[in-house]
């Protein structure tokens, strides 16, 4: 079963700014610092969470992943967070840490298939991490791109400012009796930019 794990770095400015939220909201908070970091905070978290919901980079970041597969050989990754702008690095990790630089059109080849850009990774030959102690540092496979939109969605910067006043104005699931936590109208905003997996 391939496993992932990553981090991600933002390098751009987040779509929509604490002055946009706030007429959103209708609301005048003058200098109460409190309420501003709170939306600046929710800010992030629902422009993180669009990103993880959809598997694409709205603002410019640099992802360091890591792929592995406990049953399976890999032959090819499709990459989280699209559309990639450069892949800086492409290494091989073994059990003792030890790293192998892999090389583009040598070790590796770029396809796009998915979402138009080249976000797939074949490997030109298949490369086992299954031994028995495999995790997201060591026996992996570590790519390292920097990936984003130049210019954000206007439906995406819409889903954002809907995500954070739900989630101002509601501090909890806004119905008890619903498994849907996130409003409707945010998912409609956001379902054509998602990325499935192979």
């Amino acid at each position: 079963m391939l496993l992932s794990d990553y981090k991600r770095e933002t390098t751009g400015t987040e779509p929509v700014t604490l002055a946009m939220m706030k007429n959103y909201l209708r609301e005048n908070y003058g200098t109460d610092a409190t309420e501003d970091a709170l939306l600046t905070s929710m800010i992030l978290g629902a422009r993180l969470w669009i990103e993880d919901e959809t598997r694409r980079a709205f603002v410019a970041q640099t992802v360091t992943y890591y792929a592995f597969d406990d049953e399976y050989t890999i032959k090819e990754l499709l990459l989280p967070y699209q559309p990639i702008t450069e892949i800086t690095s492409v290494n091989a990790i073994d059990l003792e840490g030890t790293e192998t630089e892999y090389v583009l059109n040598t070790n590796y080849y770029r396809i796009g298939l998915v979402g138009g850009t080249e976000n797939i990774l074949r490997f030109s030959t298949v490369i086992s991490t299954i031994p028995v102690g495999a995790s997201s540092a060591n026996n992996a496979i570590r790519v390292i791109y920097n990936a984003g939109y130049s210019t954000v969605p206007a439906d995406v910067i819409g889903g954002i400012m809907k995500l954070v006043a739900e989630n101002y104005v509601n501090r909890e699931a806004s119905v008890d009796w619903s498994i849907n936590v996130v409003p409707f109208s945010v998912q409609q905003m956001i379902n054509h930019y998602k990325v499935y997996d192979l």
